[in-house]
């Protein structure tokens, strides 16, 4: 009988080997599918230049810049291996196939190996998770390490070995080093060893010496984070508990259904959200239902909902109160540590509703899917900026004799440009007053002969067009061209 159910067991992990292998290989060719499509964005540029940097002057850099140092040290090591333009998306690609099995471990420790399976299969088809896979952002490891350590944190409770203890003490680490508000993961973890404090009471004393550990590890970047403090990390703040629902509605579909970036930026709420009203509305009735059903059918397993429960909330609260009383914008992306719980929850969810409503709203989870990622792939309206064709265009129309003016998007565009006229921008760092952007664009367009007016994401500096409405005013108009995300128009200066 022993040897019966050892070869049952050594079948059933033969099985879920060839599962996860299956898996992992589809979330690999739908992170590599034309993930050469869109053009570099200006954070990636910014970091494949740090990752060209020698180690002394990219530290030094790091510290004055402030942002956190484990991956960009990463990102060049990785470059070193990989030198092409697209290595910093590679990166993110085997990070993003790295959290399929790591989710499939996490939620078959928390809940059974049906839920485990599911959970994988949504991270593999993810939008959400498949655009930070096609971005070179250090999020796809934030959101790695976030799985890693609660998996630790999981077997500290269980086992309390030191071998778990190291594990949660190291993903901890790396991740503070990779972002901020990867603080969250102690945040979420001692809620819930506090809560459970009677059934977990031999571990406190292991437990404050291993974040005090922690503390004196992260210790000498704190003062590089506060002296950050005063500085916004990004353009628009919190716009309430809407903030939340969106999170909710990224997490679910990406950002490739609903409104758009450009739709984001300082649209009345109503007005940008009026087109986008029935596929918002299906979503959260498809997700909210089996989210909910999720929490619901966890009601007998007190400790795994609450873990799951908080996993999910507590960086989405720390971050949104932080938002509230400094000048950090809330932004989905900062709180993405809580999105594997999320799955989680949709796994539960799909698992345990009965056939046939089962199959319907699973069929319905992958129709969204797969409606957002068609988008993804394909709608230039979710795209970044195309700042490829953009510089190609105006390198084969401008002359030497023409000056370039790049509102608000300069980096990118001075990567893939290069030709004769020369070139400036306008930046967030521009935002003094409309009198001074004017000055610098008259500044710019003395004794030249014509002027070359590119506009990509201007509502970072210049939301009200102030420069654009200047050069209609005072020069004449000779052409125009619109690219994704990008507009060009070309103004004769002579005799201005």
């Amino acid at each position: 009988m022993k040897a019966e159910a050892s070869e049952s067991v050594g079948v059933k992990r033969s099985s879920i080997v060839w599962i996860l292998i299956l898996l992992v290989s589809i979330g690999f060719l739908a992170r590599l599918y034309r993930i050469d499509i869109q053009s570099l964005s200006h954070d990636e540029i910014g970091r494949i230049g740090l990752g060209w940097m020698e180690t002394g002057p990219l530290l030094r850099f790091i510290v004055d810049d402030g942002h956190a140092p484990a991956y960009p040290l990463v990102l060049k090591g990785w470059m070193r291996l990989f030198p092409t333009e697209m290595t910093s998306r590679y990166l993110s690609l085997v990070l993003g196939c790295l959290f399929i099995p790591a989710v499939y471990f996490l939620a078959n420790r928390i809940v059974d190996r049906k839920v485990a399976v599911l959970s994988a299969l949504l991270a593999a088809l993810s939008p959400f998770h498949i655009g930070f896979s096609q971005q070179g952002s250090p999020y796809t490891m934030v959101m790695l390490l976030s799985v890693l350590a609660t998996i630790s944190f999981i077997e500290i409770l269980s086992s309390g070995r030191w071998f778990w203890w190291a594990g949660y003490f190291i993903s901890v680490i790396l991740g503070l080093y990779t972002h901020v508000f990867m603080a969250v993961l102690p945040v979420f973890t001692t809620l819930v060893l506090l809560i459970r404090w009677k059934h977990h009471r031999k571990l406190l004393k292991g437990w404050v010496m291993c974040h005090l550990l922690i503390g004196i590890a992260y210790l000498p970047w704190v003062f590089v984070v506060l002296q950050g403090l005063g500085k916004s990390t990004g353009f628009q703040k919190s716009f309430g508990p809407i903030s939340i629902l969106y999170t909710f509605f990224a997490y679910s579909m990406g950002f490739t259904s609903g409104p758009t970036v450009e739709e984001l930026q300082g649209t009345p709420f109503m007005e940008m959200i009026a087109p986008h009203i029935p596929i918002v509305a299906v979503a959260a009735a498809i997700f909210g239902t089996v989210f909910f059903v999720g929490i619901f059918k966890l009601k007998e397993r007190k400790g795994a909902m609450l873990l799951l429960l908080l996993y999910a909330l507590a960086p989405m609260a720390v971050v949104f109160a932080a938002s509230s009383v400094s000048n950090v914008a809330y932004n989905v992306r900062y709180v993405c540590a809580s999105f594997p719980a999320y799955l989680i929850l949709i796994a539960v969810g799909l698992g345990r509703i009965r056939v046939p409503a089962g199959i319907v709203l699973g069929s319905a989870v992958l129709l969204l899917f797969s409606f957002s990622l068609k988008n993804h792939y394909f709608d230039t309206r979710y795209h970044t900026y195309d700042m490829r064709s953009t510089a190609a265009y105006v390198e084969r129309e401008a002359t030497e004799e023409d000056v370039v003016l790049v509102v608000s998007t300069l980096m990118p565009f001075l990567y893939y440009y290069d030709g004769k006229a020369s070139v400036d921008g306008l930046s967030y760092m521009d935002q003094k007053s409309e009198a001074h952007r004017i000055a610098k664009l008259r500044e710019m367009a003395g004794g030249r002969e014509r002027l070359w007016l590119v506009l990509a994401r201007p509502w970072y500096c210049d939301a009200k067009g102030t420069v654009k409405r200047t050069v209609d005013e005072e020069h004449r108009l000779l052409a125009s061209r619109r690219f994704p995300g990008a507009e060009i128009f070309c103004y004769q200066l002579d005799g201005s």
